[in-house]
């Protein structure tokens, strides 16, 4: 009985991720999913009470592996904020990057292009918000360390590019570029926002001498 109950729940999972990626989670309906997974809409409700439970419970894998993620990220930019990582780190870093990307193409899409009506529907500008926490954090530690507690940057502007570097990510999966392109492009990303972090700092104190 319970192989029985969890092979339906698979099916209506499965199912339910081809309705939301065809046709989002506005216009899906669980009528619709039932008759994918060749069952009762009455059955879908024994295992999700409403369309959004059933659409977080597609995603809920992911939701759970991206919230030990950020967690692990927030607590090494509070613990280690100054440390530069050289190469080989950096590359580990764009790997694993890489390795989400790719695992979880399809829900980054669902979340990013197709939650609309749904209690996820935020999740983007939610995201910018919590990453525009973490550069803050990190820039502000930086500039204590080096001594430099003077310059003020304006949450504004690292709320801007917390933005930027978060669109240049959809970015990449909405142009469907290969491992290689990502690399080069995360790459090459890095170098500049670095240069131009250094460029900004260096300005700033030349307006507070």
């Amino acid at each position: 009985m319970q192989f029985k109950k969890s092979f339906i729940r698979s099916a209506i999972l499965e199912n339910a991720r081809k309705e939301f990626l065809e046709v989002g989670f506005m216009d899906a309906t669980i009528r619709s999913i039932a008759k994918r997974a060749n069952t009762a809409p009455s059955n879908i409700y024994n295992y999700y009470s409403n369309k959004d439970e059933l659409f977080r419970g597609v995603l809920d894998d992911f939701l759970k592996q991206f919230s030990m993620a950020k967690a692990a990220f927030m607590e090494h930019v509070q613990n280690d904020p100054e440390h530069d990582p050289d190469d080989d780190e950096h590359n580990e870093m764009i790997e694993q990057i890489l390795d989400a990307v790719s695992r979880y193409r399809e829900e980054l899409t669902l979340l990013i292009h197709l939650s609309k009506g749904s209690s996820l529907e935020h999740f983007l500008d939610d995201l910018i918000d919590w990453y525009s926490g973490v550069y803050t954090i990190s820039l502000y530690k930086m500039l204590e360390e080096m001594e430099l507690e003077e310059v003020e940057i304006m949450p504004e502007t690292t709320h801007m590019i917390a933005g930027m570097i978060i669109s240049m990510v959809v970015t990449t999966l909405d142009k469907h570029y290969n491992r290689a392109q990502i690399k080069s492009i995360a790459l090459e990303l890095s170098q500049f926002f670095s240069a131009g972090w250094k460029g900004l700092v260096s300005w700033k104190i030349e307006q507070v001498n």
